[in-house]
Formats: C-alpha cells, structure tokens, sequence
C-alpha cells in the first residue's frame, strides 16, 4: 500500500478534529463571555455611579474575575476563528477570509473594551487608596469608562452576528461538521441576543422616573418593581419605588395608604442598606419618623437617628439633616442655627451658604437669604442651584424680578442632578415672576411648561387658572 493512500484518512480526520476544536473553543467564547456580562450587569448600576463604585470595590476580585473572563473569551474567539478559517478554506477561500476579518474586527473591539474595564477599576483603587472615593468626578469618570464598555462590546456583538451567520453557512456547505451545528450556532446567537435586547435595570429605572414625573403612578410602580426585581441590589431602584408608593398613598385612602407608606418605608430602609451614603434616601426615611404617628412606626428618635448616620460620614450633610429635623418639628431658629454652624465650619463651601440660604428663606429672611446664595456663587460661579434659589427668593420677596428673572433662565439652560430643584419647579418661579410683573401671557407660557413637566403639580394647576 502507498504512504499516499495510507495518508489519506488522515488527511481527512485533520479538518473534522480542527472544526471540532473550534467548535469547543467557540462554544467556551460563548460561555464565558455570556456569564461575565451577566455578572456584570449586577455590578453595574447605570446612572449611579457611587453605587456602582461600592459594589465594584466591594467585589473587587470578583471584578478582576470578569476581566480574566473577557480575555479568556477573546483568546478562545482568536483561536476557534483562526481554526475555522484554515477548516472552511477549500469550501470558499473567500468567505472563509471575509468571516475570519470580521470575527477578528470583533475581538479588537472586545480587546478595547477589556481595556476599558480595566481603567475603570484603576480609577477607583486609586480614588480608594487616596482616600477621595466620594470624589464625584472619579466614580463618574469609571462609570462612563464602563458605560462606554458596554456601547463597544454592543458594537462587537454586530460583527459577530455576521460571523456566526456565515460560519453556519459554510458549515452547510462542509462535510467536516453536522449540520445540526449549523443550526444550533444561530440559536445560540439568539439566546446570547435576547439579554441584550431586554430592558437593564437602569432603562427601567429612567422609564419609571419618567412616570413619576408624569403622575402615572400605577406605570412608575410596575416599571420599578421590574427594576428591582432584576437588580435587587440597585438603590436607586428601591429609593424611586419608595418614592411611587409615597405619592400612591398620598392618593389613596386612609387604610391602603397606610400600607403604602410602610411599604415605602421598607423601599428607603432597603436603599440605605444597600448604600448608607444614599442622602436622599436618609432625608425621606427621615420625613416619614416624623410625620408618622408613633403607632404607625414613627419616631423622633429615629429620625434624628438617621441625621447622626448621616454626620458621622460627612459633617454638612449631617447639619443638613438635622435642619432638616428641626424644620418638619417647626422649629425653623434651630434650622438655621444648625446651618450657621455648618458654614461656620465649612466657610469656603458653597453648598453650606446654600443650605444655609435655604433655611433663612424658609423663614422669609430675604436679606440673609439671598447674602447666603451671592456667597454661595462668589465661591463657586457654577454652582447652579444658587441661580435657581435666587429665582424664587425674587418670586417670593417680590423683589428684584430682574435679577430673578436672569437668574431662573440661566439654571433652566442646565441639566439638574437627581438631588437638585427640578426644571419643573424653575417655570413654575419664572411664570412667577412673569405674574407679578403683569406679563400674563409669558407667566401662562412659562406655567405650561412646568404642567408639561409635572402635571400633577397641584400649585402650577391654581397658577394657571389665576392667568387664563
């Protein structure tokens, strides 16, 4: 017998063992890939980046894990396209080559993306090792170093969509390969697809604000419950869920208001776990101690309770808090002796002024009020909620309209954060001032607006009727 017809069954065992390599090597791509995104997106808390910072340095090898992960991925996806190029040549050198390039196109942006993740956990070790965590700008720069991770890995999943395609055609048009696993690699291409295409927590949580701020209620609960139904450890989902089932109870009668409340109670208390430096979360656990009655779970104690936790992570958030207290018990010369103290400590910090301002406004100290705001933008000309105060201290003082006036359209040109005075409220204090200088038309304008933006504002509702 000739070595060539003694060859032969090697010759051809060689391309069925390399195609079944790939398909391990592919499938293992898969696996791995699938199982760090999914993890991933438990760590991940999209629009909040201080959780998101607290739950990656909580799991920080866990983290590393999926970066390992990734690469294990895009090594085991270099080697399966290398394999199927050499495999599927004979079949169609050119479509084997075209495959190959956009397989490969996908692992150099899977490569960057990797890349990404890595700068992100850097960025918050060394926020960590400084001591400067609570740093805004670092937590928020590692965030968009994940979120722009998440766009290029979703750019990937594009020129892999292809690629599978096509290696399921050539696997058709092979005899090294069942062609049962030319149609199983589409169906893994869908169930990979499907996570992708579902609603994150996070576009939950953006619909389910959407609502609130719409008044719809019952669609802003449904959204949020979904929310923290995937994410159980996001805190903003279950601080907006405490904040839907507030206004429900508000709507709803005596005895299933009541269980709202509790429930919306348990949705605050659950986001102060999650992140005790949640300050919104703390301000409205706070609120409900003291308008609750005893037998309903409130609690003076509890809530100056929640402003000591408060104080002890940081000093003005905790005189904040405490004003805060002293306010609900009417007892506004404590409020603003709380804040005298703040700004005593911290004179350089405009949000001192600016709390300070507050709790003088609150008891129609014009004067000192709008000192404290002038002192707030003297320290910081970009500090925007200075301008939206001072817009309403000249709606409510009937004063200085001019001023006010320029100083409401300057913060309504700004994007306010979560915790800063919603655009709503700055038309409403412009139509305000538009009222008071008798420019009906303009005021009904400008109140429009703000009805656009919350329509169940009950004061927006009475200032409209007033101008038409």
């Amino acid at each position: 017998m000739s070595a060539a017809v003694m060859m032969e069954p090697f010759a051809e065992t060689a391309p069925r063992f390399r195609a079944h390599i790939a398909v391990v090597l592919f499938l293992t791509t898969i696996l791995t890939g699938g199982a760090a995104a999914f993890v991933r997106w438990r760590l991940v808390i999209p629009g909040d980046a201080i959780s998101t910072a607290t739950n990656i340095l909580a799991h920080e090898r866990l983290f590393q894990m999926l970066l390992a992960a990734d690469l294990i991925s895009v090594g085991c996806y270099v080697a399966a396209t290398l394999l199927f190029y050499e495999v599927f040549k004979p079949v169609s050198e050119r479509l084997s080559l075209l495959t190959a390039s956009l397989s490969i196109t996908s692992c150099v942006i899977v490569a960057f993306a990797s890349l990404l993740h890595l700068v992100a956990l850097v960025v918050l070790r060394g926020a960590q090792y400084l001591n400067i965590l609570t740093v805004q700008p670092l937590p928020d720069l590692a965030l968009m170093c994940l979120k722009l991770r998440a766009q290029a890995y979703s750019i990937s999943l594009v020129f892999f969509v292809f690629y599978c395609l096509l290696i399921a055609y050539l696997i058709f048009r092979s005899a090294f390969l069942p062609r049962i696993v030319g149609v199983l690699i589409p169906a893994l291409l869908i169930l990979i697809a499907l996570p992708a295409l579902a609603a994150t927590d996070g576009e939950l949580i953006a619909a389910g604000r959407a609502a609130l701020d719409h008044g719809d209620l019952d669609q802003a609960i449904a959204q949020l419950e979904k929310a923290v139904a995937i994410n159980p450890s996001n805190s903003k989902g279950h601080y907006y869920l405490g904040l839907a089932y507030g206004r429900q109870a508000q709507k709803a009668g005596i005895f299933r208001g009541m269980s709202q409340v509790h429930k919306a109670k348990d949705e605050w208390v659950r986001a102060v776990e999650l992140n005790p430096n949640f300050v919104d979360a703390r301000l409205r656990l706070i609120e409900f101690y003291i308008a609750a009655p005893g037998i309903a779970g409130g609690s003076e104690e509890k809530a100056m309770e929640q402003a000591a936790e408060m104080k002890k992570r940081d000093a003005l958030d905790g005189h904040r808090a405490f004003a805060h207290v002293y306010t609900l018990q009417k007892k506004p010369d404590f409020a603003v002796k709380e804040m005298v103290e703040a700004v005593r400590e911290q004179p350089k910090s405009a949000k001192a002024h600016y709390f300070l301002g507050n709790a003088l406004l609150n008891q129609k100290d014009w004067k000192g009020s709008l000192h404290e705001y002038d002192m707030a933008l003297s320290l910081d000309a970009a500090y925007m909620p200075a301008y939206f105060r001072i817009g309403q201290h000249a709606a409510l003082s009937e004063s200085n309209y001019a001023r006010g006036e320029e100083a409401i359209r300057k913060y309504l040109q700004y994007k306010p954060a979560e915790d800063e005075p919603g655009l709503a409220r700055a038309w409403y204090w412009l139509g305000m001032i538009q009222e008071k200088k008798g420019k009906k038309a303009d005021a009904r304008q400008s109140y429009l607006n703000a009805q656009k933006l919350a329509p169940d504002s009950k004061d927006v509702s009475e200032a409209l009727k007033r101008v038409s």
